[in-house]
């Protein structure tokens, strides 16, 4: 992103009391390090690397925001 990172993002997500309980899962084809580093100092709840398979970031999705029955 030209104006801000993902990390901005998050770090304003969590500023924000409409967005403060969001889970925010870092996607990132970074290293591991810079990310956790950078994702603890903006509030990223989990983190998932580029490359690895789609399923994988959808099993973090499930796990970080689970949609109970009939969408609740």
């Amino acid at each position: 992103m030209p104006l801000c990172d993902g990390f901005a993002v998050a770090a304003a997500m969590r500023e924000s009391a409409c967005f403060a309980a969001v889970p925010i899962i870092g996607y990132s084809s970074l290293n591991e390090a810079e990310v956790v580093e950078r994702g603890k100092q903006a509030q990223i709840d989990a983190f998932c690397r580029k490359g690895n398979t789609l399923h994988c970031l959808f099993e973090l999705i499930e796990f970080m925001a689970p949609v109970g029955p009939a969408g609740t």
